[in-house]
């Protein structure tokens, strides 16, 4: 195992339980289609997807004093605003997402037996997510 300070973004489609199954049903790529060029773009790396989310992980040099995470979160929302109106007559909904950023250690560890994987653990993913929970709270599509 390894610490490194990581930069973590939580990124989360957001078109409500029914409506997100329905466009990932009918078409399963989209969530990766629509933030691939932001995240190549900005030098972010995939740590995970899970359903219609994804982690986002910079060293924090990039992330945070280079500004990616943010630019990340901008081109992707610029592209999905750019075709809401595909989405909208497609799939009769417009994606939207909404991240939270956070900035610490984190320690990764290659884990498993019979599947292996890396994996990221500690507070910093932990915070990220629940900073991302707040969004809807505080009516807000990225909290920092």
């Amino acid at each position: 195992t390894r610490r490194i300070n990581q930069v973590s973004d939580i990124l989360h489609q957001d078109c409500g339980p029914t409506r997100s199954r329905e466009v990932q049903s009918v078409d399963p790529g989209l969530l990766h289609r629509y933030v691939t060029d932001g995240i190549r773009s900005n030098c972010g790396s995939v740590y995970r997807y899970a359903g219609d989310e994804v982690v986002l992980s910079w060293p924090k040099k990039k992330g945070i004093e280079g500004g990616a995470a943010i630019r990340c979160f901008f081109a992707i929302r610029d592209y999905l605003d750019s075709r809401k109106d595909y989405y909208k007559s497609t799939y009769g909904v417009q994606p939207v997402f909404k991240a939270g950023v956070h900035v610490g250690w984190v320690t990764v560890a290659e884990v498993g037996v019979l599947k292996r994987e890396i994996s990221y653990h500690g507070d910093t993913i932990n915070t990220a997510a629940r900073i991302e929970g707040c969004c809807n709270d505080l009516q807000r599509d990225l909290l920092i």
